[in-house]
């Protein structure tokens, strides 16, 4: 499975697949890895360990090697009102390695080397830290690469489509870096580190709906929003999910490139009869605004004058905390909390005026009309209780009043 990598201001600039392979447009990225024992291929012999960086579309790969590891992080970065994909490749392991970097031009054209750039009729596409010391170009460079029959001394000019293989020796605890996309007049080493990237994701999210929810959904929740803010704001799916998650710029942005036929369909929010059911036939990686959609009719339905909390809680969450912050409604935002006192769930709330609050499947016969509240519900009904047990959950202690703001 891919995952996108990019920026907020350029959207999705490449994907990642599970062997660490960058693909943007007519050009992918593959690495090789040689090392004392052998040529190391991700997803070939050698198992690749894919990691992601918190919830930032940053992301790392990694194989291991004889003392070590060798890790390749992928990410998008924008320099000079550009958007470009970094793909840094780090030797963790104690002793010197050899990178190859196979890249394949999907494209027909002239491709050509000029020092630390690549070419294709003459626009830079890739710029890499330093000059190959070594090259080898084919239909596929992989064999003339791993029988040690690589050329040394510039590039030769090549048409595409093709593979081409660059090499570079890499010193133990170093890291080579290239640079895909618009690359004129870039340097590798001028553009921003992983972490710094990484940081700035993390400031980003802070925006918001933000929603605290148990394992395994609650782990997949902030991954989703930061690709949410990746994909296409043509799809009037991704449009609704950025505006019920409270990213107002971009669903803005996103309304005003709208045809009428698409505004149309954004508006019409689907309520499914059982929530939970309907968010856990969507994948948050493949459809990260499909699952953004059905965990927000899970947390909360609007009705008519009157909300619904958690119309889609399952027996999984009882005895677990529930954090909603920021919710955005038609009158305002919404936060909301539930903590346990024993078995029973505390309800922490601020909804603002004017709005009745329901807890339909957690407590039906509890209402309130007030605008801050807090209230101990009554014991969950039995059949929210796990199949075939009929036990009611021990709870963790409830914790103190929560202030929402």
């Amino acid at each position: 499975m891919s995952v996108s990598v990019g920026t907020l201001e350029h959207g999705a600039l490449a994907s990642v697949d599970e062997r660490g392979v960058v693909s943007a447009a007519d050009l992918s990225l593959a690495w090789w890895v040689g090392a004392d024992d052998r040529w190391h291929v991700p997803g070939d012999a050698t198992v690749a360990i894919r990691r992601r960086a918190g919830a930032a579309p940053v992301i790392e790969t990694a194989v291991r090697v004889p003392g070590g590891e060798v890790a390749q992080t992928s990410y998008g970065a924008a320099v000079r009102s550009r958007g470009a994909v970094v793909v840094e490749i780090e030797n963790r392991s104690p002793v010197p390695l050899t990178i190859a970097l196979a890249v394949r031009i999907g494209s027909a054209g002239s491709v050509t080397g000029a020092g630390s750039s690549l070419c294709v009729d003459g626009r830079a596409v890739l710029v890499t830290s330093g000059p190959p010391r070594a090259w080898a170009a084919g239909e596929t460079a992989a064999e003339i690469v791993t029988s040690g029959h690589a050329l040394t001394g510039p590039v030769d000019p090549q048409s595409g489509p093709i593979e081409l293989a660059l090499l570079f020796p890499v010193p133990h605890r170093t890291a080579l870096r290239a640079v895909l996309g618009d690359v004129a007049g870039i340097d590798p080493r001028d553009l921003p580190a992983a972490a710094a990237v990484a940081r700035g994701w993390d400031r980003q999210l802070e925006r918001g709906l933000q929603a605290a929810l148990p394992p395994p959904i609650g782990e997949l929740v902030e991954a989703a929003r930061a690709d949410l803010l990746l994909l296409p704001r043509r799809d009037p799916d991704v449009v609704a999910a950025l505006e019920d998650w409270g990213f107002d710029h971009e669903a803005a942005s996103g309304w005003s490139g709208l045809g009428w036929r698409a505004r149309r369909r954004a508006r019409q929010r689907a309520t499914p009869e059982d929530p939970w059911s309907a968010l856990r036939g969507v994948d948050a990686a493949e459809d990260p605004a499909g699952f953004l959609s059905a965990l927000r009719a899970t947390l909360v339905r609007e009705r008519t004058r009157a909300i619904d909390l958690l119309p889609g809680f399952p027996p999984d969450w009882l005895g677990q905390s529930v954090t909603v912050d920021a919710l955005p409604l038609r009158g305002g935002a919404l936060s909301f909390a539930v903590r346990w006192h024993g078995s029973r769930p505390a309800l922490l709330w601020d909804a603002g005026a004017g709005l009745e609050l329901r807890t339909p499947v957690l407590d039906p016969g509890w209402s309130s009309s007030a605008a801050v509240g807090e209230t101990l519900l009554a014991e969950p009904p039995a059949p929210l209780l796990p199949m075939g047990t009929q036990e009611r959950s021990s709870g963790d202690p409830v914790d103190a009043p929560v202030q929402f703001s």
